[in-house]
């Protein structure tokens, strides 16, 4: 049995850029706000310092080491894997997951908790042993911060949502304060948080064909498929089959067929196959596929992907709590935690691959908060017959061209930038 990857193709995939909004693109280099001292949301929009360290113009990020990277890949396989292969569930459903995501909201979170607050998530949750630990887990994510203009803050909480110390973490990062109005139509509010990841990338080649997709219980169906040519590297084991197609910013899409149920595969398998996809990933150089033929990539075309995981609020219960959220690390108390489920899509299409997803965390102020000063801030889709006669219609293909499977944005240090899961897709049974 083969369990190397093996090549097939040649060139990288088009990519067509990270969505951006707005931001400063000084390039200053200047330390950011005094961390000790508190000051007001304006001020610190107001210092240069503080807007240069979000963006691509500051000093370059300290590198990573080694036990770094394992710990970036391994925390973000770990999520992504029980967010989309929990125990006890059937996985026949389709959904799609962005775990730079939810690093990003738990870095957020983190860095205003003390005492109680703060033990409660970490317990959930965990901590990253370092700064570029953290920092690696919300790479890509876009951040828009929103305040009041006179919401006194300290300079520590400040540079740790800006990343600081990581600059070019957020891309962009933006800092806007409330307007007059905006503060008077909700004057509890003192920060408002926006993350997003927006992408694109079109096809090398992508012919669209009617297939043959058997889904979980063997039943099969005539969906419309996409056959993606390019650098293809193919892993087989007895366990599943992956198909990698690398990406022109470094970054791999790779889809991960098991060779039975994904209920029956389960958590375990498919955390063995990250890992070990990981793996070979982090040691295949570029120029690999430079004397290889093109390989293909057979993916449905389809957009019905379920958001999941972006309502893990695990560990964040007490920081919600209106009257007994510890939040003082903001600067002062009085403030609890507002974060509403973010959303997530995912479209496969002629034209290319997208996926977008946000979330929000709002900290608002309460007046019946314990440690507050006393004074606030002015879905899956279903299978559906096309025949309802004794005997279905032939299917497009004898054997299945699509099973269920898992398609995987791997970061070339091994890290989960989306999960989706491909379960089930609509179209007429056929036999």
């Amino acid at each position: 049995m083969k369990t190397g990857w093996r090549a097939t193709g040649l060139g990288l995939l088009a990519a067509a850029g990270v969505a951006a909004c707005g931001g400063d693109s000084s390039g200053s280099n200047e330390p950011a706000a005094d961390p000790n001292r508190p000051l007001t949301f304006r001020a610190y929009i107001q210092s240069s310092q503080a807007l240069a360290t979000g963006t691509a113009g500051g000093a370059a990020a300290a590198p990573l080491t080694a036990a770094d990277v394992a710990e970036i890949g391994q925390r973000s396989r770990d999520w992504a894997v029980a967010t989309l292969a929990p125990p006890g569930q059937q996985l026949n459903f389709n959904a799609v997951t962005v775990p730079p995501l939810y690093f990003a909201l738990t870095h957020a979170v983190g860095s205003a908790a003390r005492g109680d607050t703060l033990v409660a998530l970490r317990a959930q949750v965990g901590q990253p042993s370092n700064t570029n630990v953290e920092a690696g887990l919300m790479q890509g994510v876009s951040r828009s911060v929103i305040g009041a203009p006179d919401a006194v803050l300290s300079g520590q909480f400040m540079n740790a949502i800006s990343m600081a110390d990581h600059p070019g973490t957020l891309q962009p990062l933006a800092l806007q304060p409330l307007t007059a109005v905006a503060v008077a139509s909700d004057p509890q509010l003192r920060l408002s948080i926006h993350d997003s990841v927006s992408r694109r990338w079109s096809w090398p080649q992508v012919q669209a064909f009617n297939g043959t997709f058997a889904d979980h219980s063997g039943q099969r169906s005539n969906v419309s498929m996409l056959r993606v040519s390019g650098p293809v590297l193919q892993r087989a084991t007895a366990e599943y089959g992956a198909v990698g197609l690398p990406l022109a910013d470094g970054t791999w899409l790779i889809k991960i067929t098991p060779e039975t149920s994904m209920t029956a595969w389960g958590a375990a398998g498919l955390a063995t196959a990250l890992a070990e996809l990981a793996v070979t990933v982090a040691a295949q150089p570029a120029a690999a596929a430079q004397a290889a033929a093109t390989g293909a990539m057979v993916l449905p075309a389809s957009n019905a992907f379920a958001a999941a995981g972006l309502d893990d609020r695990r560990g964040m219960a007490l920081a919600m709590d209106k009257v007994n959220a510890n939040l003082q690390g903001m600067g002062s108390g009085g403030s609890f935690l507002e974060a509403p489920a973010g959303t997530a899509s995912l479209g496969l299409a002629v034209d290319g691959m997208t996926y977008s997803a946000s979330q929000r965390a709002r900290f608002e102020f309460s007046p019946s908060n314990v440690f507050g000063p006393g004074y606030g801030y002015g879905g899956g889709s279903t299978n559906v017959s096309g025949s309802f006669g004794l005997f279905p219609p032939p299917c497009p293909s004898v054997t299945a061209d699509l099973r269920p499977s898992y398609l995987v944005l791997m970061h070339a240090h091994g890290s989960v930038l989306l999960l989706a899961r491909l379960a089930t897709f609509e179209g007429p049974s056929c036999e």
